[in-house]
């Protein structure tokens, strides 16, 4: 196929619908508030508590697409001649602000909040390790560990302690995992939260002597064992992870919400849906692209293009802009091992003038 996408699960959360009652919406935004310390929980945006309820401020949406979503865009690419990292620099950090002067019912105990984002875009997502020149990984996700001093991933870099022997790429893959596991289980995070609030990786790289790169996913804690993305002899592709809507807009040629939207508008019962409308909605609408062809460069280019296309068309959408900053890549080939191909760097003040 040349396409992989993280999370098509999102969509289906057991989570209320639009119209749920009054005790629902409190309990979801429990949820948020004493999930806090998760820099990357995304809300429903087009929603808001007003005496206890939600009300819908435009055309009826799923809260189970809108609540806990993985921010960022990461993207991965296997090619030919090598693996291909990128991703934006945004975190996006949301709290909820009390409404005194929305009117209370009788009774009430949860004062009507306001969910509102805070956005910051210099975090670091890019991830290597000086003594495993040959591999490297990619974050989004939940961006930090601990509920009362909370770190960022790229913080716990320098205790990852894997020794100067060179490993396999899932060699790497699983120790990150592990590693990632014991700080999580430490911190005293939730033990088995929502798939969503989880800390994804993309780890690629090369093996010793090995023609062609690897590619996995893992994600802390629910599947901290990596899963090897592209693995038969001669596949090539791309994949991505986050705010990806526009990315499979533009290479998969729909939403990932489609499928399931066209039943529902066809009013399909669930037992005569089709389980293969995805794939062959691909198939007929899936962007022609070689994958097998595509020089180092041609791959650079295309992944700062979805990136940078999606922290664009954000900026005019009404929702959570959880894509942002700047679009740090990197490279991994046989002969050159991981190469930062732009990356964002720490300045001062700069004159102008």
């Amino acid at each position: 196929m040349g396409l992989h996408k993280l999370g098509d699960e999102v969509v289906d959360l057991p989570l209320p619908s639009s119209n749920c009652h009054a005790q629902n919406c409190r309990r979801i935004l429990g949820e948020v508030n004493s999930h806090g310390s998760y820099p990357f929980i995304a809300v429903a945006t087009r929603l808001v508590l007003i005496s206890g309820k939600f009300r819908d401020l435009g055309n009826p949406v799923s809260i189970s697409w809108y609540l806990w979503r993985p921010m960022s865009l990461a993207v991965a690419f296997k090619s030919a001649e090598g693996i291909v990292l990128a991703a934006d620099s945004r975190v996006t950090l949301m709290g909820s602000l009390p409404i005194p002067s929305v009117p209370q019912p009788a009774g009430a105990q949860l004062l009507p909040q306001m969910v509102v984002p805070a956005m910051f875009d210099n975090a670091t997502k890019l991830l290597s390790v000086k003594s495993q020149p040959h591999v490297g990984a990619i974050t989004y996700g939940t961006a930090a560990i601990g509920q009362q001093a909370p770190r960022t991933v790229s913080s716990f870099l320098p205790e990852f302690e894997i020794g100067n022997a060179r490993l396999t790429v899932e060699q790497f893959a699983t120790r990150l995992g592990d590693f990632f596991t014991r700080q999580w289980t430490s911190a005293g995070m939730p033990a088995n939260p929502p798939m969503e609030q989880d800390i994804f990786f993309f780890v690629g790289g090369y093996d010793d002597a090995a023609a062609y790169g690897r590619l996995f996913q893992l994600h802390i804690p629910n599947a901290p064992q990596p899963q090897e993305i592209f693995p038969n002899p001669g596949e090539f592709g791309a994949t991505w992870g986050g705010q990806r809507e526009i990315t499979d807009r533009l290479l998969v040629g729909f939403d990932p919400a489609v499928p399931n939207l066209v039943q529902d508008l066809l009013n399909i019962p669930a037992n005569q849906r089709r389980p293969n409308l995805e794939q062959e909605l691909k198939n007929r609408l899936i962007t022609p692209i070689p994958w097998p062809f595509l020089p180092l460069q041609d791959c650079v280019d295309l992944s700062i293009f979805v990136v940078r296309t999606t922290i664009t068309l954000q900026k005019w959408l009404v929702g959570i802009r959880g894509v942002g900053g700047a679009v740090d890549v990197a490279t991994i080939t046989r002969t050159e091992g991981f190469r930062a191909i732009q990356v964002k760097a720490i300045t001062g003040e700069k004159a102008h003038g």
